[in-house]
């Protein structure tokens, strides 16, 4: 860890001194805010891009651009506009630790898959499950539950995305995703801990545009990405109707083999729509409609079965007896091959619909201006799983809400919906500004899923293992809603001093309804469904539990007067600290497996994050430089971590043996902590040039946790001082690219040549507990190359891709049986991918 930190460290200085330079050729450019426009960048979105008048005048003049600069001849860095504190401005004057990647940063560093984010985005990680379809991200540490709390919030146009939003997480048609740390409850919606992920998709426009780009490459791999804007200029619609729509599909026929069946796994075969819609009545009033639809078919993740060798399982010793071959097939598994008998699968599909209405109220008293917004939506998902949870032919874990051997499960259903209000305002010629709103939800999901444990042939003492708990059903109902209100102000109170407060009120509901059930009974009653409960309990266990909090956020913002800066190479210099409370409310448990407990639903209770921080943003040599720095603490009181237990049992006379139960619970850890620090560097030192690097570092703790040992799932176990799971302590990136400009007789063939490399290193994790060997992943590094070229004034693109291609081998899901049965799985990342690219856009203006 120490060496990559001092690569980078040295790859800076080195670099700056470059910059150094450069700035000196190149005195008299203008400084920071001072730019141009140019309508020739990626995806057809119009950004700010600076060059000196020189840089203009050469251009135009041998006809590299007309009418501005191209991105890839500009020397300046473009200024980048966020919208984290709910209104435009610079990046680099937003007092919050914030990444924006813009269209054209996703193109060049292959970012086609939302999970791809976090190879490039300091301390993020974005968990995709066993099905690949997830994209649950987590920041600086705060894991979403399995209860639905999120870790961190996802936001598309303004509004929070219940669910994982699979429907989204590809890329398409992103004009821009910022990442945003820290609790941000009083600027969104919804009330995260760990911060939010704010995606802004492309806008209707005036002009018939369109676009189509298809990738492909090895494992039968195709994707695609198609847009269409149409406005709609028929009579009195006639500029005050847009449409847009996108279409995007991806098929794959996996990088995993399956020996039993001969078929490959992580395959699959998926498609993306999206349709927009912007309706502007009058001047005042704007109006967004939207869609989309998602689906997705997939056999799985394939992977490799990995035995624990000093694991206490509580049912080892009965899986070795009933399958004595079963360690020796596990241990024969690879990350890449494997084999079992089962028809597995994983089919969801996504859709919803949502919208805004913005209003300029104007001028009203002191207010100088006053707008109005109203947000709402409706999303619904489904989704139907089968999964052989240990990877062998002998199937011993069987996971399904379909069907098992004839018994009906009842397959994932969810509905979402949410209203919101909100209020943005300016008053004393700018200087006080303010976002205050009204927020509510409500999300409703069933699933009944079945768990056979299957010992074949049983040992002669457990011929009626399966009677005793091996196979079960669990339906449960989640109904959840949350209100709340809030509120953010900032005061501009000297020209170099701003400060910032704001408020939130937040009530949430959680209810469950549950029941576990022997579909085929139990000793006593072989044949007939029975009920797990304690005696004199229902079968069925519902409630509800209610919390609410009040968060507070403050801020200071600090920026250098010109006059300080004088002639130092600093052009903009701002620093602030900033205070927010995140809440992430309690529930009851929708317990898997029997147990004491199993009488009553076991609650958990809320979250709470105090999170403190300081930051300097700084832009440099002639607007050729930019350097972010965050550096925070995170007080962490009660966090909902998911842990399994297994609970000893008692023969029932006559037999002489049972079966121990198992419980997959969410449990507060009483006190964690986390520290750290993000840096993001962006620099072009020459023209054509661009080069950026960050580094991520997070110490998160436990500090009090009383929980059960991993290797046994039984004995008490004290975790203070142990890191969380799945979380690095070191993240960093480095990508460089070139951009030549190519001049040929045919002028529409001329164009620019660009080689890109992109490098990520993460550090060491343990997915699992530390004690449990099959959850520890080695640090790894991962490196992509890109080589595109760019025609027919940028309209046209064609590139050469490959990622991984050093072949890393590591995992990025699995574990969970270790303590229950001594073999846990891994499920691991694609290795070398490579292939081409072709895209088109066109505008008729």
């Amino acid at each position: 860890m120490k060496s990559i930190f001092v690569l980078s460290l040295s790859l800076a200085m080195m670099t700056s001194s470059a910059v150094a330079t450069a700035a000196e050729e190149n005195a008299g450019s203008p400084g920071y805010i001072e730019s141009i426009e140019t309508e020739a960048t990626s995806g057809g979105i119009a950004q700010e891009v600076d060059a000196t008048d020189a840089q203009v005048a050469e251009l135009e003049a041998d006809g590299s651009v007309q009418g501005g600069v191209s991105r890839k001849r500009a020397q300046q860095l473009e200024e980048i506009v966020v919208s984290a504190r709910r209104r435009d401005e610079l990046l680099e004057e937003t007092p919050i630790s914030v990444t924006a990647i813009d269209a054209s940063t996703f193109e060049d560093a292959q970012i086609t898959r939302f999970a791809e984010l976090q190879n490039i985005v300091p301390n993020l990680r974005i968990d995709t499950g066993r099905s690949g379809l997830g994209g649950s991200p987590v920041i600086r540490g705060v894991v979403p539950t399995e209860s639905g709390n999120p870790g961190a919030g996802t936001y598309i146009d303004g509004i929070f995305l219940q669910g994982s939003g699979a429907s989204i997480m590809n890329v398409a048609d992103i004009q821009q995703l910022e990442v945003l740390r820290g609790p941000q409850g009083t600027l969104f919606g919804k009330n995260t801990l760990g911060g939010a992920i704010n995606i802004t998709t492309v806008a209707p426009g005036p002009d018939l545009a369109g676009s189509v780009w298809v990738r492909a490459g090895n494992y039968e791999t195709v994707k695609t990405r198609s847009t269409l804007n149409v406005p709609i200029n028929i009579g009195p619609l006639d500029g005050k109707v847009f449409t847009r729509f996108s279409v995007s599909t991806e098929n794959t026929g996996g990088y995993t083999d399956n020996l039993v069946t001969g078929q490959n796994y992580n395959n699959r075969d998926a498609y993306w729509l999206l349709g927009k819609m912007q309706i502007l009545p009058t001047e005042d009033l704007e109006i967004n409609l939207n869609g989309n639809y998602f689906h997705s078919k997939s056999r799985g993740a394939g992977g490799r079965c990995f035995v624990v060798d000093d694991a206490v399982a509580s049912l080892k010793a009965q899986l070795d007896a009933s399958n004595p071959d079963f360690y020796e097939k596990c241990r024969a598994t690879t990350p890449y091959t494997f084999g079992t008998p089962l028809n597995t699968f994983y089919n969801g599909q996504d859709y919803g619909v949502w919208g805004s209405m913005v209003y300029n109220l104007g001028s009203i008293g002191f207010i100088d201006e006053l707008n109005a917004k109203v947000l709402g939506s409706w999303r619904g998902r489904d989704s139907r799983n089968r999964e052989d949870v240990d990877l062998t032919s002998d199937n011993v874990v069987e996971l399904s809400d379909v069907s098992i051997d004839g018994f009906p499960g009842e397959p994932f259903s969810a509905t979402a919906s949410l209203i919101e209000a909100q209020l943005f305002g300016e008053a004393f010629d700018g200087r006080l500004s303010g976002v205050g709103g009204f927020f509510a939800s409500w999300n409703d999901s069933s699933v009944g899923r079945l768990v056979r444990t299957q010992l074949d042939p049983p040992p002669p003492a457990m011929q009626t293992l399966a009677h005793l708990g091996a196979f079960t059903y669990g339906p449960v109902k989640q109904s959840d809603s949350d209100w709340a209100f809030y509120g953010q102000g900032t005061w501009d109170a000297l020209e170099w001093l701003s400060l910032t407060g704001g408020l939130r009120y937040t009530n949430e509901t959680r209810g469950v309804t549950r029941s576990n059930i022997y579909p085929i009974g139990d000793l006593a009653n072989i044949g007939t469904p029975t009920c797990i409960h304690e005696p004199d309990q229902p079968c069925e266990q519902s409630g509800d539990v209610t919390y609410s909090s009040w968060t507070p956020m403050g801020s200071i913002e600090v920026l250098a007067p010109d006059d300080l800066l004088g002639d130092s190479p600093i052009d903009h210099l701002m620093g602030y600290f900033t205070y927010a409370k995140g809440f992430s409310s309690g529930g009851l448990n929708a317990v898997i497996g029997a147990g004491v407990e199993q009488g009553s639903l076991v609650p958990y209770a809320p979250s709470l994050v105090d999170n403190f921080e300081v930051g300097l943003k700084t832009v440099a040599l002639d607007q050729r430089m930019t350097l972010n720095l965050s550096f925070f603490y995170m007080q962490y009181d009660d966090m909902q971590v998911t842990a399994n237990r297994s609970i000893p049992c008692t023969p029932t006379p006559p037999e002489t043996e049972c079966v121990p139960q198992n419980e997959r619970l969410i449990r507060n850890a009483a006190a964690s902590t986390m520290r750290g620090l993000e840096a993001e560097l962006t620099m072009r030192p020459i023209e054509g040039l661009m080069i950026m690097t960050n580094i991520g570092v997070l110490d998160s703790r436990y500090e009090e946790f009383e929980d059960v040992w991993a290797l046994d799932a039984t004995t008490p176990y004290d975790r203070a001082g142990e890191t969380f799971n799945g979380v690095p302590q070191f993240t960093s990136y480095f990508a460089v690219q070139y951009s030549l400009p190519v001049n040929l007789k045919q002028s529409w063939l001329s164009g620019w040549l660009t080689p890109r490399l992109d490098w990520s290193y993460r550090s060491k994790v343990h997915n699992t507990f530390p004690e449990d060997s099959s959850g520890r992943v080695p640090g790894y590094n991962l490196l992509n190359a890109r080589l595109s070229y760019e025609f027919m004034d940028d309209q046209a693109q064609i590139a050469l891709w490959g990622q991984n291609l050093t072949s890393s081998s590591y995992f990025n899901g699995g574990g969970g049986t270790t303590g229950f049965f001594g073999y846990s799985q891994r499920y691991y990342a694609a290795p070398v991918t490579f292939g081409g690219e072709i895209s088109y856009r066109f505008d008729i203006s």
